[in-house]
């Protein structure tokens, strides 16, 4: 249908521009299986910690070579002494 709108247009090379809703439909397609491979397999990537450490490693620490013995705060990603029930950056409790 949109080949069959710009078939007759004035201006030299217009139709191209279906093609760029192609473009969009694959980018969308993509994104999608991307962020669901992501949400579901086993080393998937998350700012938010949705799972127990016992359960699996944080990714995020790997991904930042962060140490086991070190802990951070989960809010602001400040590093905090094992004995602090509170981080000294933005008051939240650990």
């Amino acid at each position: 249908m949109t080949f069959s709108i710009t078939k007759d247009s004035p201006i030299p090379g217009s139709q191209i521009f279906p093609f760029f809703g192609f473009v969009i439909i694959g980018i969308g397609i993509f994104q999608a299986v991307y962020h669901y491979k992501n949400a579901t397999g086993k080393e998937r990537m998350s700012i938010v910690d949705i799972v127990d450490e016992n359960e699996e490693e944080d990714p995020l620490n790997a991904h930042l070579r962060r140490n086991e013995g070190e802990k951070f705060c989960p809010y602001c990603g400040t590093m905090v002494q094992t004995s602090f029930q509170f981080c000294p950056s933005c008051g939240k409790s650990l």
